[in-house]
């Protein structure tokens, strides 16, 4: 399992709209490689998740400093192997993302992202979303003192 104790875990995820065969060969081919080429790797994951939005989408666009997106990470793991996670881990959300509709920015759902996603990919990509989420951060954190991955900057 992924949460056991000292096991590694990075997660590669991007927020997509539609499920792309192709894309998803892509993906699974790209997997067969590392796993051809890196037999240490045989424990990772490349999960697809993908969960009903009809409630999110009842919340006007306004009402809400969230953004709303759909998920299908790819989630490599491995704890020999660390360095090579990132590597394969970038393409697979290279590849899902560029199978999905052209033109759309991509999206990363906090709690599984990386680390290295923009600040756009995480809470949005208008701007009045960054700047309500900043307010709402000086409101009830003035002092700075809860933060946490990917925390409004």
């Amino acid at each position: 399992p992924i949460c056991q104790p000292g096991a590694h875990s990075s997660s590669f995820p991007i927020g997509i709209n539609k499920f792309n065969t192709t894309a998803n060969r892509q993906a699974y081919e790209l997997y067969a490689e590392m796993i051809g080429k890196y037999p240490e790797m045989k424990g990772s994951v490349v999960q697809f998740e993908a969960y009903p939005m009809e409630g999110v989408r009842r919340v006007r666009e306004g009402e809400t400093a969230a953004l709303q997106t759909s998920h299908a990470p790819s989630s490599p793991r491995s704890s020999l192997l660390s360095d090579l996670a990132p590597l394969y881990g970038h393409q697979f959300r290279a590849l899902i993302h560029a199978g999905d509709e052209p033109g759309r920015n991509p999206t990363t759902y906090v709690n599984y992202a990386y680390g290295d996603e923009k600040m756009e990919e995480v809470y949005g990509y208008e701007e009045w979303r960054i700047q309500r989420l900043r307010a709402l951060k000086r409101e009830w954190d003035p002092c700075g003192r809860m933060g946490w991955f990917h925390g409004i900057r």
